[in-house]
């Protein structure tokens, strides 16, 4: 008689279902070819909502240079918290989670696809962001940590470099976008 089958069971984060591409590709509902424009089209949707938060008329630049592409907008800047939480994939983080139209809004989780995608489309398993306020500019670098399976972002200060009002995200595309 065979000796029978014993299985094991195994746990796996729940933050690296945005750092697959297969598993990416459902967050955002493109394939990776079109993850360039749904994400730029969310950026401009938050940028949009941030700048009616704000009551002011949206004045939104969209700048592409070399691989870098950046949205920037003239709300009242992206804060620091907000910033931070969004790092954390454990939990989302939105303040228009009730507030999804059929026009704008539909992600939900845009931050988050905007830090993994970078990296997911990377050869070199390294992926990263700025994101400029009137604070400061920020530099959001994601890798794997290839021993506990898990994704690792780091917010790091750049340069004393601002901007007077709103938020600049820039993104920087592998190739392969």
């Amino acid at each position: 008689m065979p000796p029978p089958l014993r299985r094991t069971t195994f746990e796996m984060s729940r933050a690296l279902e945005f750092f697959t591409e297969r598993e990416l590709q459902m967050q955002i509902g493109f394939s990776p070819w079109n993850w360039a424009i749904a994400i730029t089209k969310e950026l401009i949707d938050n940028a949009l909502d941030e700048c009616e938060s704000a009551e002011v008329s949206p004045a939104i630049t969209l700048l592409h240079e070399g691989r870098c592409l950046t949205v920037q907008d003239n709300g009242r800047g992206l804060p620091l918290t907000t910033l931070e939480r969004s790092l954390d994939y454990l939990v989302r983080v939105s303040d228009k989670a009730h507030y999804v139209s059929p026009s704008r809004g539909q992600l939900g989780n845009a931050l988050k696809c905007v830090w993994a995608a970078p990296y997911v489309l990377s050869r070199d398993g390294k992926g990263w962001v700025t994101v400029t306020t009137s604070a400061g500019q920020y530099r959001v670098e994601v890798e794997l940590d290839h021993l506990a399976q898990q994704p690792k972002l780091s917010l790091t200060v750049q340069e004393e470099e601002k901007i007077k009002t709103g938020t600049a995200i820039g993104i920087d595309w592998p190739e392969k976008a």
